[in-house]
């Protein structure tokens, strides 16, 4: 006999998964820690019609070319060939995600020398309350700016502490040697 790992889910929960949030029966499985044959075989037993690869392809990043993918840290969207903002395309049908975000709120493309920065550095944090919109020159400068700040506050931090370090440790031995000499 065949030790079976038991595995339960509601049929509500797996219908919401699998046809209302689109999931795959991967990504499911990842969150259940179960293989996809389980989640397949599940979906039988449940009677939820199981998609083909073409509806799967539908959904928000089943498909390589559609959806989203990660390049160098930054979320790239894929956008339709009718898009508003297809004159910003970078390549192969895909913008990055900061740069659509900040041309949709301002409600026109951005041009090629405008720079979306992220105000806490977090590549993948494209809430419109993180992003500004500089340009070049001045998005290296705020760079390099933050660089020298951040080294400038770490080096006189560090200057600080081990100038009172130094400090505490010379009354210790003060106070260790005039001891030693009563």
């Amino acid at each position: 006999m065949s030790a079976q790992r038991l595995f339960n889910i509601s049929r509500s929960e797996l219908y919401k998964l699998y046809i209302e949030d689109k999931l795959t029966s991967r990504e499911i499985g990842c969150r259940y820690n179960v293989g996809w044959k389980t989640i397949c075989n599940r979906l039988t037993e449940y009677n939820i019609p199981i998609r083909n690869r073409v509806e799967a392809a539908k959904g928000w990043n089943r498909h390589p070319r559609k959806g989203f993918t990660i390049e160098n840290g930054y979320r790239l969207i894929w956008v339709e060939p009718t898009s508003p903002y297809r004159s910003m395309i970078e390549r192969k049908s895909y913008i990055r995600e900061h740069r659509l975000i900040m041309a949709k709120h301002l409600g026109r493309c951005l041009h090629k020398w405008e720079q979306v920065h992220h105000k806490n550095g977090n590549k993948l944090d494209n809430q419109i309350e993180n992003l500004e919109l500089t340009m070049l020159g001045a998005h290296i400068r705020q760079h390099n700016k933050g660089y020298r700040d951040g080294f400038n506050k770490g080096y006189y931090d560090g200057k600080d502490k081990k100038i009172k370090d130094l400090e505490t440790r010379i009354k210790e031995l003060e106070q260790s040697l005039g001891r030693q000499r009563l």
